[in-house]
C-alpha cells in the first residue's frame, strides 16, 4: 500500500509539474523563405523578432541565461561543406573552434544531424537538417544553464521534435 501511494505521488506531481511539459503552452514560429516551423515554450523563451533578411529568429529566457536560435541558409559551398564535414566539424570535442566542448550524443543520417553535450557551464543541443535539392541548411541550436537540466531536457525534446521542414515555396 505505501509503494503505490508513493507511485501515485510521483505520478501526479510529474504530471502537472511545469519541469514535465505539463503547464506549458507552446508557440510555432514559421519561416516562410526556408519553410520550417518550430514550437518554443510561451513566457520561456521570448522571441526576439525574426531577422530583416527573414532566415530565422533568436530566442532568449527573461534572465537571458537560455538562447535559443533557429535558421536557415543557402549552402554556398555544397561540395565542400557536406552533412558530414559539418557533422564531424561541430562535433568535435574541445577543438579550436569548440573550446571546452564535450558532445555526450550524436547522430548523422543522410538529411539530418543531432550533436549535444556541455560548454562550460551551459548544455547545447543543435540539430541540422539539409534539403539537397534547394542546397540548404536549417539549424535549431538551444544552449542553456546546467542548473536548469531538468526543466530545459524536457523543454528540449518538446521543441526538437516539433522542429520540421515544411513544404515550399521556399
Amino acid at each position: 500500500m505505501r509503494k503505490e501511494m508513493w507511485v501515485l505521488i510521483a505520478i501526479i506531481l510529474g504530471l502537472s509539474s511545469p519541469c514535465f511539459g505539463g503547464d506549458i503552452q507552446y508557440k510555432r514560429y514559421i519561416n516562410a523563405r526556408f519553410a520550417f516551423g518550430i514550437s518554443y515554450p510561451e513566457g520561456i523563451l521570448i522571441p526576439q523578432g525574426e531577422a530583416d533578411n527573414g532566415d530565422g529568429q533568436k530566442f532568449i529566457s527573461q534572465d537571458k541565461k537560455v538562447e535559443m536560435l533557429v535558421y536557415g541558409y543557402y549552402n554556398q559551398e555544397a561540395e565542400e561543406y557536406t552533412l558530414k564535414y559539418m557533422f564531424d566539424n561541430e562535433s568535435e570535442d574541445n577543438s579550436a573552434d569548440n573550446a571546452g566542448r564535450k558532445v555526450t550524443y550524436k547522430k548523422l543520417t543522410e538529411t539530418w544531424y543531432v550533436i549535444s553535450g556541455t560548454e562550460g557551464d551551459k548544455i547545447f543541443y543543435t540539430k541540422v537538417f539539409y534539403r539537397k535539392k534547394e542546397n540548404q541548411n536549417i539549424h535549431f541550436f538551444i544552449s542553456y544553464p546546467k542548473s536548469r537540466k531538468t526543466e530545459f531536457d524536457a523543454i528540449t525534446a518538446e521543441i526538437s521534435k516539433s522542429f520540421k521542414l515544411l513544404r515550399g515555396p521556399y
